[in-house]
């Protein structure tokens, strides 16, 4: 029998790839909150509505696309479509249906961010970094509890963490996941015996591929992970930059789509491509939209700099993030039967998945909190955000808009206290230079007597005793007038109506003593 009859007979039956195309572009346009909360879609429409595979069948998939770095939800996708259709087309229809429409809404949002300023604009974007916060947040939590479960698996975390936040960039974050891995292999092997390795049942999923194909998929996703990084470092190809950066970031993303974050920062931010404000209002905003959290990098890939962006940057990205794991899945399939039962690879992955859990964390902190909390307010709403993801369980799309339209009032509060902080204090410098225009203005300020006023182009000093000689030190105020021959000679022709400039130095207030007291000296010159 040949692998089309084959899964036929397993209980799934071909279609077409328009077919394909239109049953994931329904989900792409309504697949909110995430990629567990996908995963019920799929399986409510695919299995229980159009029954294009059973059961087991289907957890089989989704144990495969949790096992494997990449975005779990679209690689799900993928390999239904490859089933259903019986071919790769099928596959890149299911993942064209399910990711265009958030690509193309978040691209469009990117272009147009660059024509839109103003305090209101900037607010909304305020907002959305707080939305980052709170999902990044929520996302933290959500794993901490599945993937480390245990003492080892929290110890594994926490080193992950503690590595990552010391070291930084892709480096980092590349030795935490290894790491994290080889510590599974000595830390998390299950008991025989327990059932929790095999949630899913013993049967495999059907596979119309064959091992030499897949083994050809696997070369590919090796080949364009290592021959691009040389090639883009021997010349100056952006392009081919963009596309390794982001393939990178695609191919070492393990446990969820949040785990991107991080790396995605490293790549386009910590070389100066885009800003880090622009990176969080995009991930913020990206919680809005249904579909695939991945789509992120479609608004990235339009706002880098240097060229290509626009259009053109946004296709280079979005193809380049999903590229890795969608290769990494249709490689494996032919091969899943047989590896997922080792419990090598089992209590490898329960390492590298732990270590996931810190490198999240680090990022939870920098640069998502620190870049957009500015204040207690921010912390307020961040929070609050947070608690609606979490024990009320609202909608993402209602935090998003809520903290949104939140921002402008917040980012109007922190401006305000910037400003109070950066005005100038008449106590918070020993010495204040002032000029007065008038001689009204300077007897109302007690810097000019009356009789000091009489003289045309008084220029009064006020000193401190301690720099005054022995000589000419007074109590109560009294004027030590400069004799003519000790100052330079007036300018002729000078008006007595010029303005009289004074110059008052003030000295800072101690407690219980006016500034200006009795300890002070004024010195006149004429």
């Amino acid at each position: 029998m040949d692998e089309r009859g084959t899964a036929q007979a397993q209980g799934t039956a071909t279609g077409s790839s328009g077919e394909v195309f239109l049953a994931f572009l329904r989900l792409g346009l309504t697949s909110f909150g995430g990629p567990v909360a996908h995963i019920g879609y799929f399986r409510d429409a695919l299995v229980l509505r159009r029954r294009w595979i059973d059961d087991k069948g289907f957890a089989d998939l989704v144990a495969l696309c949790q096992f494997l770095p990449g975005p779990a939800s679209s690689q799900l996708g993928f390999a239904l479509g490859i089933l259903r259709s019986g071919s790769l087309l099928g596959g890149l229809a299911a993942w064209a249906g399910f990711t265009l429409p958030s690509a193309l809404f978040l691209t469009v949002c990117a272009l147009g961010a660059a024509a839109l300023d103003g305090p209101g604009v900037a607010g909304v974007l305020h907002g959305l970094k707080l939305v980052a916060v709170a999902v990044v947040a929520q996302a933290v939590w959500g794993m901490s509890r599945t993937l480390t479960p245990d003492g080892p698996r929290t110890a594994i975390a926490l080193a992950a963490l503690a590595l990552v936040t010391f070291t930084g960039g892709t480096l980092g974050q590349v030795a935490a996941i290894a790491l994290g891995a080889m510590a599974g292999l000595a830390l998390c092997r299950a008991r025989s015996g327990t059932g929790h390795d095999d949630p899913y049942g013993a049967r495999g999923a059907p596979v119309p591929l064959s091992r030499r194909t897949g083994l050809a998929l696997l070369a590919l996703f090796a080949g364009l992970l290592v021959i691009p990084p040389l090639v883009a470092g021997a010349g100056d190809f952006q392009a081919l930059a963009l596309f390794d950066a982001f393939y990178r970031s695609g191919a070492l993303v393990f446990g969820g789509g949040h785990v991107v974050l991080p790396l995605l920062q490293a790549e386009v931010v910590a070389p100066g491509w885009i800003t880090n404000g622009q990176f969080l209002a995009g991930y913020g905003l990206a919680q809005a939209v249904p579909g695939p959290l991945f789509t992120f990098a479609a608004y990235l890939g339009a706002l880098v700099q240097p060229a290509p962006n626009g259009v053109a940057g946004a296709a280079i990205a979005l193809v380049a993030v999903f590229l890795p794991g969608l290769l990494l899945v249709t490689g494996m399939l032919p091969f899943w039967g047989a590896l997922r039962h080792r419990p090598a690879a089992q209590a490898a992955m329960r390492g590298a998945n732990a270590a996931v859990v810190g490198l999240l964390g680090a990022a939870l902190y920098s640069p998502v909190f620190t870049s957009a909390v500015l204040g207690p307010r921010d912390f307020a709403a961040a929070l609050a955000g947070f608690l609606l993801l979490t024990v009320w369980r609202v909608p993402p799309l209602a935090v998003v808009v809520a903290l949104a339209a939140a921002g402008p009032l917040l980012a109007g509060d922190e401006a305000r206290r910037q400003r109070r902080r950066s005005a100038p204090a008449m106590s918070t410098t020993p010495w204040q230079t002032t000029t007065l225009t008038t001689p009204t203005a300077a007897m109302s300020s007690g810097a000019l007597t009356l009789p000091e006023m009489a003289k045309p182009k008084t220029r009064l000093t006020r000193t401190p005793a301690s720099s005054v000689s022995s000589q000419t030190r007074h109590r109560g105020w009294p004027a030590a007038v400069s004799t003519p021959d000790r100052m330079p000679a007036a300018r002729a022709g000078t008006s007595a109506t010029e303005r009289i400039s004074v110059t008052a130095h003030h000295h800072r207030s101690l407690p219980g003593r006016p500034s200006g007291g009795p300890d002070d000296v004024v010195a006149a010159s004429t």
